[in-house]
């Protein structure tokens, strides 16, 4: 993957995981992920798109003053890309 792709890449990935439309965010979820995807984290395992969908939803839903933001570039591993995310609550001014 080239840099461009790249960088559409993690663009759709942090719009996914910040729309509060389920439906929206499915579509997006599907962009960048099978439908059998599999996340490990060090709590739980999320098995299926629909699985990561309800959990970011859940997130939402229980604060929507946070917003997931890529913590550095995402990277490139041949036929795969690391997207490192943070949540953060939303800046007020």
């Amino acid at each position: 993957m080239d840099s461009q792709e790249l960088d559409q890449l993690q663009y759709i990935h942090v719009a996914a995981w910040n729309e509060k439309d389920a439906i929206k965010r499915n579509e997006l979820l599907k962009k960048i992920y099978a439908d059998d995807v599999k996340m490990y984290d060090k709590d739980f395992i999320f098995d299926g798109l629909e699985a990561v969908s309800n959990f970011i939803g859940q997130l939402i839903a229980t604060d929507p003053a946070f917003q997931f933001t890529a913590a550095k570039p995402i990277e490139g591993y041949k036929t795969v890309c690391g997207c490192l995310g943070i949540f953060k609550p939303v800046e007020v001014c």
